[in-house]
């Protein structure tokens, strides 16, 4: 079943936020993704990433219990769609900047209530490829074997 109406966990940072919308996961992606052992529940929400006029394609399914889902991001071309991206996330996020006229992209997945993952992915002309990576760790344990939380993360680059 391809499910629409479900809202992705994406927010962002720019202006295009109103542009953002949910729609149906198009019969060619779906089948892309069903293909490759999806279990068929799909949700999308389209972004214009190059301010071109043609919305591209965030798709999310098979979702963890901690809600990292795998993510995928898709552009419209004259043969169909192309993947662009393709990794795990719960937060997908835009950057006001960007490089060969695409927004880069944020991608956040969660080990717990305390650590997440924060990847940025930057377009190379054809695909986004990783950019950067930050662990973020709220809590620790002291000398003692006692659990503590962090007001502030420690910050670990991946």
């Amino acid at each position: 079943m391809i499910a629409a109406g479900v809202p992705l966990l994406c927010v962002t940072t720019s202006p295009v936020a109103q542009k953002r919308r949910q729609v149906t996961v198009p019969e060619e992606v779906a089948q892309q993704l069903l293909n490759n052992d999806e279990d068929g529940e799909l949700r999308a929400e389209t972004i214009d990433l190059n301010n071109d006029g043609t919305p591209e394609l965030i798709v999310q399914g098979g979702c963890a219990a901690v809600g990292n889902c795998s993510t995928w991001v898709f552009r419209k071309t004259k043969s169909g769609y192309q993947q662009i991206l393709n990794d795990e996330a719960q937060v997908v996020r835009t950057r006001e900047v960007g490089t060969h006229g695409y927004r880069d992209i944020v991608f956040q997945v969660h080990g717990s209530a305390y650590e997440s993952k924060v990847s940025t992915y930057r377009f190379d002309g054809k695909h986004y490829h990783l950019n950067g990576c930050i662990y973020r760790n709220y809590s620790y344990i002291d000398k003692k074997g006692r659990f503590h939380i962090r007001k502030r993360p420690q910050l670990t680059k991946c």
